[in-house]
């Protein structure tokens, strides 16, 4: 079997189809596919692109037939949160606030996909059924952060079931700022942040508070901010080059573990650079705004 594992998707349908066609999928039965192929899908199949609709009625039959896989990415679980209710409130408040930084975030999915309808509803269930993770023996998929201590966690609370799916029952706790299963979502699906330094802005001009660290490689004592700030570029020299006095905090992924592939961060070089021996960033902004998917794949044969 060789599986495809691509990249943040992010509503870009043409682009999608292009890159079935370089591999060599045809359409059969309304199914892109290929013999011995498995795509695999690292989350943020949603947002900012403009066919999001397309991009499910692609990717959801796939998934759904057995023939495809994706992870849950926070833009999933985002849209969950924004589309579903608190249980217990009087005035009908939702699990993500409907601010209007959220809501521009979520705009061109509420174009396709408007509340409460129910093909809304619908694709918004088919979300809560996504694995937040796949751990197939040899290799690994996660949108991005692969903490083990704190999937065991999750597990040991009943936050993730057997089938690695957020349990819906504890779906209001994870969106609840201070808990366990807060924490749970914040490090699987948007990885690891330290606090600690002065605010500084990253490449989109947002105000920052603190600094997406990488949870791989070298973390020492001596390790400063710069250090471990991951997912910036020019913008990394705004960041102190201090020591960091809670570095012990972050999960470490060694060279001895299956490899793990993860998304999210959306880089910008064309060319795909593993982060360690073991572990590579699959999202390289054509999601976003990138040229091509090609450089968003990588084949594992198995």
């Amino acid at each position: 079997m060789i599986y495809d594992i691509i990249g943040d998707v992010h509503g870009q349908a043409d682009k999608l189809e292009n890159l079935f066609d370089l591999l060599g999928y045809t359409m059969q039965n309304g199914l892109y596919y290929q013999a011995d192929h498995t795509p695999i899908f690292v989350g943020d199949l949603i947002d900012r692109g403009p066919q999001q609709k397309r991009v499910l009625d692609i990717v959801r039959p796939m998934v759904t037939e057995g023939i495809a896989q994706t992870v849950m990415g926070n833009h999933e679980y985002n849209a969950i949160c924004y589309h579903i209710r608190k249980s217990n409130s009087s005035n009908g408040e939702w699990l993500r606030p409907h601010t209007e930084a959220n809501t521009t975030q979520h705009q061109v999915f509420l174009k396709d996909f408007p509340l409460d309808t129910e093909h809304t509803v619908n694709t918004i269930e088919w979300f809560t059924t996504l694995p937040l993770y796949l751990d197939l023996g040899n290799f690994r998929v996660i949108h991005a952060c692969w903490d083990q201590q704190t999937i065991i966690k999750a597990r040991q609370i009943g936050c993730i079931n057997e089938n690695n799916r957020l349990n819906h029952e504890q779906l209001e706790l994870s969106a609840t700022k201070g808990t366990e299963q807060f924490f749970i979502i914040e490090r699987l699906l948007k990885g690891p942040e330290l606090s600690g330094v002065e605010p500084f802005l990253d490449k989109d001009g947002i105000v920052r508070h603190e600094v997406r660290t990488r949870w791989w490689g070298d973390i020492s004592v001596d390790s400063t901010y710069r250090d471990l700030a991951f997912w910036y570029d020019s913008d990394k020299v705004s960041i102190p080059d201090i020591l960091v006095d809670n570095h012990r905090r972050l999960p470490r992924y060694t060279d001895n573990l299956p490899a793990v592939f993860f998304g999210h961060y959306w880089l910008n070089t064309g060319v795909i650079q593993v982060q360690q021996s073991n572990v590579a960033c699959l999202d390289y902004s054509a999601g976003k705004a990138g040229p091509s998917w090609r450089t968003d794949l990588i084949q594992l044969k198995r």
